[in-house]
């Protein structure tokens, strides 16, 4: 305490006291360090930097918690990569073997359906048209459970199955043609 006499002649008592200290926020700091921690440590620390960061941004001042909020997420969101790619690999794999097992199944039942018509061809002595072709194959479903689909051709028949996409006529449909030599086109004699 310090006492000054004023031009009147009056004693003035002064006190002399610190400065006020800025404002800090401890959570915001907190979640920076962690959120920097979190980078070192390859992102393991990043949950609790963003955690802390996000209670921290509610507290003035807000640039330390705004960066550790930051430099958090992109932290969490390397873990969460680290974690959904190999389990998004795993279900591509799982989905793969599984349409590769439908298609076995569908090109097996397109096989007993080629036979059957095969037999049906026999028994009337010649090749099935259209309509009696798909009467002998209807009855058969693919793995999907689509019935399949008898088609004619100039040099045989062919049983299709309308593929994963449930569309006949589309890139993924399965087909196994029975080709007739007789029936093929005959080379042409030449008249020279």
């Amino acid at each position: 305490m310090s006492q000054m006499r004023t031009a009147t002649g009056e004693r003035e008592v002064i006190y002399i006291l610190d400065p006020p200290k800025p404002p800090t926020n401890g959570l915001g700091t907190a979640g920076f360090v962690f959120g920097i921690l979190g980078i070192f440590t390859f992102g393991f620390l990043s949950p609790l930097g963003l955690l802390l960061s996000f209670f921290g941004l509610f507290k003035r001042p807000r640039g330390l918690a705004a960066t550790g909020f930051v430099l958090s997420l992109l932290g969490v969101g390397f873990i969460g990569s680290m974690i959904a790619i190999p389990a998004y690999h795993a279900q591509a794999r799982h989905a793969r073997r599984h349409l590769e097992r439908e298609i076995r199944a569908t090109m097996e039942r397109i096989e007993g359906a080629m036979e059957e018509v095969e037999e049906a061809s026999d028994e009337a002595k010649r090749e099935l048209d259209g309509y009696e072709g798909n009467s002998v194959t209807v009855r058969h479903q693919d793995a999907w459970g689509n019935e399949l689909r008898y088609d004619e051709r100039t040099d045989g028949f062919a049983i299709r199955s309308a593929g994963p996409d449930r569309r006949f006529d589309t890139r993924d449909d399965l087909i196994e043609a029975k080709v007739d030599r007789r029936l093929t086109s005959a080379p042409v004699d030449s008249d020279d």
